[in-house]
């Protein structure tokens, strides 16, 4: 398996997204959208914190099946999820805190530790936490899992950041964008494993898009800006669909040319994969010998000898250029049934040419 395979083809099996500006921006606004969402099921429609819960959970449980059903990553239906589990983290948490009234102080510790157990037996079982693997259901069953805890955690320390320390939401935003910056130098300049630096950016993503939300939809009295759960909401839905709906049409514009162009090189790729002629290649996660399609079988072309393709034909002429012609048309059309007779067909005009 090659260490760094082909991020097309990787991500030919990979249920989740290409990690890239744009992810991070989606998942930033998905979780800004998970903040204020669950305030305007709460307070606005007047739900209350157990309905807009059992409401919110019932719809991440369809949307999470028919990502799991799915057999690739469709982005759509992927960002669903995420923006659905960023509202049931947030419940969870809130849940916890005002039903059960466990302080923020105590919450905190208690899911990264769960969030690291699901890590060491994600690990375990799967030998892997790599973003660019999750390629079976199990695996992608602690996925998300892991991205469950981290909103629910995120949503812990967030609060505990901007409401317990009294750190206010904009002061909260910037330092935890600032932590995520030092998290970023830490992978590009000091080589930080990829791994690592891609789940502690997405676990504090979700304290940055839920200070950053609640700074936009608090009133001015509260140190926010005062536009409200719905404006906030809406903005950040129509960017999500600006963001995904777009390339989803240009992949899908993408891909009909793509297997044209194959079929037109002459291979047969495996199991339909792409790969070249002969060439072992170590495809992720599955490694491939490919073939060159053969060319249309010449046996039986005729009772005589000459009517065979010769095996090394001269110079400048190519093997079909050494078969008479009624011989090439025979062998063409020899495994297509005629519609014709076989008194007619003896008495065409291409059959005595080629007796």
């Amino acid at each position: 398996m090659n260490a760094n395979p082909d991020p097309a083809v990787r991500q030919r099996f990979n249920k989740v997204p290409e990690v890239t500006l744009v992810f991070w921006l989606i998942k930033l606004m998905a979780t800004t959208v998970g903040e204020t969402g669950a305030d305007f099921l709460n307070f606005n429609l007047g739900l209350g914190l157990t309905g807009t819960s059992l409401l919110m959970s019932a719809l991440f449980a369809i949307a999470l099946a028919g990502q799991m059903h799915a057999r690739r990553c469709v982005q759509p239906l992927y960002w669903l999820v995420v923006v659905l589990v960023s509202v049931v983290g947030t419940l969870v948490t809130d849940n916890l805190v005002d039903h059960f009234g466990v302080p923020l102080q105590i919450l905190t510790p208690i899911f990264a530790v769960a969030l690291l157990a699901s890590f060491g037996l994600w690990y375990s079982r799967e030998k892997t936490l790599s973003m660019h693997h999750i390629d079976t259901p199990s695996r992608e069953g602690w996925y998300w899992l892991a991205i469950l805890l981290t909103f629910a955690l995120g949503t812990a320390a967030g609060d505990l950041a901007a409401e317990t320390l009294k750190l206010g939401y904009a002061p909260s935003a910037l330092m935890f964008a600032a932590i995520i910056s030092l998290v970023a130098i830490a992978h590009y300049v000091f080589k930080l494993d990829a791994v690592a630096a891609f789940w502690m950016a997405y676990v504090l993503t979700r304290p940055l898009g839920a200070s950053f939300g609640d700074w936009l939809s608090q009133p001015v009295a509260h140190g926010g800006l005062g536009w409200g759960t719905v404006m906030t909401s809406l903005a950040f839905i129509a960017a999500i669909l600006a963001l995904v709906v777009y390339p989803a049409l240009r992949e899908k514009s993408a891909l009909t040319p793509a297997g044209s162009m194959q079929r037109s090189r002459g291979f047969r790729p495996a199991c339909g994969r792409s790969c070249q002629a002969g060439e072992l290649r170590h495809r992720w996660p599955f490694r491939q010998r490919c073939q060159a399609r053969q060319g249309p079988s010449l046996r039986g072309a005729g009772a005589s000898g000459s009517s065979r393709v010769a095996a090394n034909p001269p110079p400048g002429a190519s093997a079909s250029s050494s078969v008479p012609p009624c011989a090439r048309a025979t062998a063409v059309t020899s495994d297509r049934p005629s519609p014709l007779p076989g008194w007619l067909r003896a008495a065409s005009p291409r059959a005595k040419r080629c007796t």
